[in-house]
Formats: C-alpha cells, structure tokens, sequence
C-alpha cells in the first residue's frame, strides 16, 4: 500500500510541476520510495525530477 500512495503523490506532484514522467517510471519510483531506497539507474535526468527519491547513477 505505501508505494501505491508513494506513486500517486508522484505522479500528482510531477503533474502539477509540468513535468511528469513514464507510468512504468513513476511506479518504480514510488516503489523506491516506499522501501526507504536508493534507485539506481543510467536515467538519472528522468528521475532527479521526483521529489524525495535518490537516484544514483553506477554508469558513470
């Protein structure tokens, strides 16, 4: 239930900023953000936009 409620205030605040970002994207945030995670991705432009959520890039 914690990252359904973390997903939705995403999606909802991304919305209203004008910048959202994928379904599948806003899912796996909110799923990070729920677990207390660092999301560790090559996409980290996409989701430095999420509030709350630490995206780290190991591509680099």
């Amino acid at each position: 239930r914690a990252a359904v409620d973390a997903t939705t205030e995403i999606k909802v605040a991304l919305r209203l900023a004008g910048t959202p970002i994928g379904p599948n994207d806003t899912a796996i945030a909110g799923h990070a953000i729920a677990a207390g995670a660092i999301l560790v991705t090559n996409n980290v432009r996409e989701f430095e936009r999420v509030p709350g959520l630490v995206p780290e890039d190991w591509v680099k």
